[in-house]
């Protein structure tokens, strides 16, 4: 009996995987995308502890700082252009592979020129934001250092959105776990021989190999599907792409710059780096926890958009509802042992990192509510309502700077993840009164 039953649930599996309705699309896009990349995620989350005891507390926290700047002008040097690649190519892939090309054409290079004037505007203020911004003046060689992660980082952005466009998970899938092997390997190599400098450096390397391999992987992949790379008119999309990436980028400007004023305010007060190397720490396990949730949001994006566009109502808030349960139970499954082993974990990271056990506690809960809404937040990606997205993000970022404000003083990297628990949780009840709306129009349709 119990042989029969794996037969059958291996049956359902491999239905599922090979339907071409929306959950097996999903589930598909899913399975690549997890087993793509489970080996990068692990490898990131070991080499971690490896980074912070070579680095210690202050400079742990230190290159977490700079991190969050990156990351910040980051999403203003990619313009959205990832997310709104993937929208556009999923929507006209098989049925204007002209405009398809065009759209693979256009993402790859506007990202690079913003990140090569993200570039140059870094390296001009890089003493006023290491002096203001960061609190430490001695930081702006480092700043200037890893400018070029701006340009990498844009690019492989846009390169990866047009892969997820194509629905090449596979592809993707592969190319993730290449750029994030590579990014990890080089800044534990570099951290190990030259600190904080050489942990900069091995990034770059990293980073630039998995740029390299992601625009190969898409070039290919464009080939293979049919789809014209460079194909003639493509400057014609620039007002397409603008009407969408615009409220992209403002809805996304929110949520980076936030979490960096947060993180500032965070380092401005009294051992403020070693505080944020604190959080940093905790920080690496709630982007552990919503890493699978991410990726079946990220996944589930260019099937989302095709039913929206081709199929029933119903159909659509089934896949939708699916995502959220998803996100909800993976993210709750691997929260649980964290919590439970959150001692040992801070503990492994060096003897001053031991008073963060309830600063990853905090954070773990919060993790578990943002995986939630990770997955409505791709409906309203898929619907084109990314002003309705700002919005949300907006009331969000009130409610974590006002609660960051009054508690970072008092709590140190503690406040901070609590004001993290407590905006997610109010995005939570914002976000759900929305999607009961969605469901019941959808529905109607």
């Amino acid at each position: 009996m119990g042989t029969s039953a794996t037969t059958r649930g291996w049956l359902r599996l491999k239905t599922a995987l090979e339907s071409s309705s929306g959950n097996g699309r999903l589930a598909r896009a899913a399975s690549w995308s997890i087993a793509g990349g489970a080996l990068s995620r692990a490898l990131s989350l070991g080499g971690s502890f490896f980074v912070a005891r070579s680095l210690g507390e202050t400079g742990f926290g230190q290159l977490a700082m700079l991190m969050t700047t990156f990351t910040t002008l980051g999403v203003f040097a990619s313009f959205g252009l990832g997310t709104t690649a993937t929208r556009f190519i999923s929507l006209c892939r098989s049925t204007e592979p002209q405009r398809a090309g065009r759209i693979a054409t256009f993402a790859p290079l506007v990202a690079s020129l913003m990140g090569l004037l993200a570039f140059g505007i870094v390296l001009y203020f890089s003493s006023w934001l290491s002096s203001f911004a960061l609190n430490d003046s001695k930081l702006a060689p480092l700043v200037r250092l890893a400018a070029p992660i701006l340009i990498l980082g844009a690019l492989q952005d846009s390169t990866q959105g047009v892969l997820a466009g194509l629905e090449s998970f596979r592809a993707l899938a592969r190319a993730a776990t290449i750029a994030g092997s590579a990014l990890t390997i080089g800044m534990v190599a570099g951290a190990f021989l030259g600190g904080l400098r050489g942990c900069l450096v091995g990034m770059l390397l990293g980073m630039s190999v998995g740029c390299l391999f992601s625009f190969n992987t898409m070039r290919l992949e464009l080939r293979r599907q049919g789809i014209p790379l460079k194909p003639p008119g493509w400057l014609s999309e620039i007002t397409t792409l603008w009407r969408f990436a615009l409220p992209t980028l403002l809805s996304s400007s929110l949520v980076g710059p936030v979490n960096w004023l947060t993180m500032a305010l965070l380092v401005h007060q009294p051992a403020g780096y070693s505080q944020a190397g604190i959080f940093n720490a905790a920080n690496q396990w709630r982007n552990a926890i919503l890493y699978i949730p991410s990726l079946v949001a990220a996944a589930g994006l260019p099937v989302l958009t095709h039913l929206w566009k081709n199929t029933s109502g119903d159909e659509y808030v089934r896949l939708l509802r699916l995502k959220m349960l998803v996100g909800f139970l993976t993210a709750t499954a691997i929260a649980i042992p964290i919590i439970l082993a959150a001692p040992l974990i801070m503990a492994g990271y060096g003897s001053g990192f031991s008073r963060g056990v309830a600063v990853l506690v905090v954070l773990t809960g919060a993790a578990v509510i943002t995986a939630t809404l990770t997955m409505i937040g791709q409906a309203l990606v898929s619907e084109g309502r990314m002003w309705t997205g700002l919005l949300l993000n907006g009331l969000w970022a009130i409610v974590l700077l006002s609660t960051a404000y009054y508690w970072v003083p008092r709590q140190g990297a503690l406040g901070l993840a609590w004001a993290n628990l407590a905006a997610f949780g109010f995005h939570l009840i914002s976000v759900s009164i929305y999607y009961v709306v969605l469901c019941r129009r959808r529905s109607q349709t």
